[in-house]
């Protein structure tokens, strides 16, 4: 049974917080030019992409973003050495880990591969509290992006607009040594592509 049949909800589910997520992504780029793990060849391309090149790239069935939580400890709000966060940064961690925890607690194996969640993560994520995920959201970047150390399928999402390309983009994407890392995702991906 194809992927898109079987957990077509959680991939639509994905899609959509990979909108929410590249719209803020761009502004936050355009705005103060944090890099949020990405190239400046990958930056110019966000901050320039249009809409429609946006909603493509989004269509991309994996997540844009990773969670960062293996640097999670118990934040206490009023923390002086708390990370300051902008209001719709803090908005879309929220949004974007409640979530996480809520696909976590349905479906495991969509979680780690929708997500690029280890097993031990997806464990965590669906032992923890809304409010302390509420907490970590609030006080510490918990999202950055994925796939930081592949320009190659950042500038392909974002520009290439061939129908058989983006069909080789979306088989790139349900291939799970993708989140391997930098090394063998490349070598996957641009297998698929040529």
């Amino acid at each position: 049974m194809p992927i898109t049949d079987r957990y077509q909800e959680q991939l639509e589910e994905i899609q959509e917080q990979n909108r929410l997520f590249l719209a803020y992504l761009k502004h936050r780029l355009r705005s103060d030019q944090h890099s949020m793990g990405l190239s400046a060849a990958i930056r110019a391309a966000l901050t320039s992409a249009t809409s429609a090149e946006l909603d493509a790239a989004a269509e991309f069935p994996r997540a844009l973003f990773r969670f960062r939580l293996e640097a999670w400890t118990p934040w206490q709000l009023n923390d002086p050495q708390a990370v300051v966060i902008d209001p719709a940064g803090q908005s879309l961690q929220v949004a974007l880990l409640v979530s996480a925890c809520n696909l976590c607690r349905r479906n495991h194996h969509a979680a780690r591969f929708f997500l690029g969640l280890s097993d031990s993560e997806v464990r965590r994520l669906r032992a923890t509290a809304l409010s302390e995920l509420h907490r970590y959201a609030l006080t510490a970047v918990a999202v950055t992006c994925a796939f930081a150390g592949l320009d190659w399928l950042w500038l392909e999402l974002l520009r290439e607009t061939r129908s058989d390309v983006r069909r080789q983009l979306l088989l790139v994407g349900l291939q799970p040594e993708l989140s391997a890392g930098p090394d063998m995702a490349s070598h996957t991906g641009r297998r698929l592509l040529r």
